[in-house]
């Protein structure tokens, strides 16, 4: 019955994920703001209360939900969002979380365990839509309200089934937030290494080493798509070594499509870019520095080698904001 269900909703998060994707959703409508969610929540039925840090809230059967505005990527996102606390092993709760994400398109489910926090693991299951239009949430709300209760019933579903499976063999680690390790720390860690001296400038080409080195580095279930990563393009510009890497199709965001090494060979100073996946199917430039992210918003272009290879070497990059990787923290510079 449940997997009937869940067909059902994965149904309604395609329809809705590419009716958004498929129109302009920018156009001079009713502008969503905390009023309009109160009264969006009102029509729907609900006693909106206002929780934690101004959060707007409601109940569902004694369980409180949370919606909340704000920007990612200067976008403005819509968020719909259930937590609770489950005691699990945090290998299993994350392959579950993968598998429902994976079923589901607007499903995003993050998994937490907080240090002071001695039994069970913080479950947040959301629904998450780039957009401003008041009249857009209002429309669907009923759906991401079943999206994300249907969400949480297969994750516990599979839970419990995991669960099983591991009393008798180990639970692999199913995290795509794997691939936020090779795309964003290893291979800047890499370079890092060759401007100290640690490793010879060659292994920035030798594009077998590097994949045996991203194998070596994640979950044996992710290791048959990072298969696909490559070598883009190598190019030298006087003292400049210029590499780009191709990565496994991003799925989630802000996995990325292409990341580049632009190398000063004399100074050994390089720069490390990175073209991720963003909301609505459009693609962020950004670089890594340190544990810092910075996002210089989208790229206008078709995201291809020579649209990210362009805005690498332009003069105009302005940042947009930083995220310290670390803390989890993003400041808005523009």
């Amino acid at each position: 019955m449940l997997l009937a269900v869940s067909v059902v909703i994965i149904g309604i998060s395609l329809c809705i994920f590419f009716h958004a994707r498929g129109r302009n959703i920018w156009r001079d409508r009713s502008k969503l703001n905390r009023n309009k969610i109160k009264e969006i929540l009102r029509v729907e039925g609900y006693c909106p209360q206002i929780g934690e840090n101004g959060a707007i809230t409601f109940k569902i059967e004694g369980e409180t939900y949370k919606t909340a505005c704000y920007e990612q990527m200067h976008v403005p996102v819509f968020q719909l969002m259930h937590g609770f606390c489950y005691e699990e092993d945090i290998d299993i709760a994350r392959a579950a979380a993968l598998k429902v994400m994976d079923d589901i398109v607007m499903a995003k489910i993050t998994v937490k365990q907080y240090p002071e926090q001695e039994q069970g693991l913080w479950i947040f299951i959301s629904v998450e839509v780039a957009t401003d239009s008041a009249e857009e949430i209002g429309k669907h709300f009923a759906d991401y309200v079943t999206i994300v209760s249907i969400a949480k019933d297969w994750f516990i579903q599979l839970l419990d089934e995991y669960h099983e499976q591991h009393q008798e063999t180990p639970m692999p680690v199913l995290w795509r937030n794997e691939f936020y390790f090779p795309e964003y720390y290893w291979i800047p860690q890499m370079a890092e290494a060759v401007c100290k001296g640690e490793l010879a400038v060659d292994v920035l080409s030798d594009e077998a080493w590097l994949r045996q080195q991203i194998f070596s580095r994640v979950p044996a279930e992710t290791a048959q798509e990072w298969s696909t990563f490559h070598i883009e393009r190598i190019n030298k510009y006087g003292d400049y070594k210029f590499y780009v890497y191709g990565f496994p199709e991003p799925r989630s965001i802000p996995e990325a499509k292409y990341g580049a090494i632009l190398l000063n060979t004399q100074t050994k100073v390089f720069d490390y870019y990175t073209l991720e996946f963003s909301y609505n199917g459009k693609w962020v430039l950004g670089r890594m520095q340190g544990m810092q992210h910075i996002n210089y918003g989208e790229l206008e272009a078709q995201p291809d080698v020579d649209a990210f290879a362009d805005w690498i070497f332009s003069n105009d990059k302005t940042p947009q904001a930083i995220t310290d990787c670390e803390k989890g923290e993003t400041k808005n510079i523009n």
